[in-house]
């Protein structure tokens, strides 16, 4: 078993490694953080391939030559998310972030 899937974690370090989310820092915390949000970008796109080869949904199908690269993916979500604020709740979960449990409640 060990064998037949041991191309799957060359597949996940390659992914993970095309992330390029590492820096030097004596917090030891920041390395296991990074690693999940690399992981979360890596799984990202994974999802995103699956919805553009249209077996979940039919409308959702994607031409090839208009599906994007990782790292035009990449650089579309991090965009994306230095634009979003909790304070729009848009998202579940945004009304239990500090930003918005601290705002008043008649504003």
């Amino acid at each position: 078993m060990y064998l037949s899937l041991y191309w799957t974690i060359d597949v996940a370090d390659h992914l993970l490694k095309n992330a390029a989310l590492y820096y030097r820092t004596w917090k030891y915390w920041h390395a296991p953080m990074n690693h999940g949000f690399a992981l979360c970008i890596v799984l990202a796109y994974d999802i995103y391939e699956e919805c553009c080869e249209g077996m979940i949904e039919n409308d959702w199908k994607v031409e090839l030559k208009k599906k994007k690269t990782y790292f035009e993916f990449r650089e579309i979500l991090s965009t994306q998310m230095l634009s979003y604020h909790p304070k729009k709740q848009l998202y579940p979960g945004d009304e239990k972030m500090r930003v918005v449990t601290s705002m008043s409640r008649t504003g």
